[in-house]
């Protein structure tokens, strides 16, 4: 997985094995390109960790 920024488009593509998303914010006027939210990528049980 490759989390990347700064372009004002949301987008989620897989490439070669790859997931690459961008989870805009832009500006607050593009409303249709952005999503104005946080996005999970990836979660985990703190429980499961080994110490």
């Amino acid at each position: 997985m490759h989390v990347y920024g700064h372009s004002h488009v949301n987008r989620r593509v897989n490439k070669d094995g790859v997931t690459y998303i961008n989870n805009a914010y832009g500006y607050p006027h593009e409303t249709m390109i952005s999503a104005k939210s946080l996005l999970c990528v990836y979660e985990y049980d703190v429980n499961t960790l080994k110490r």
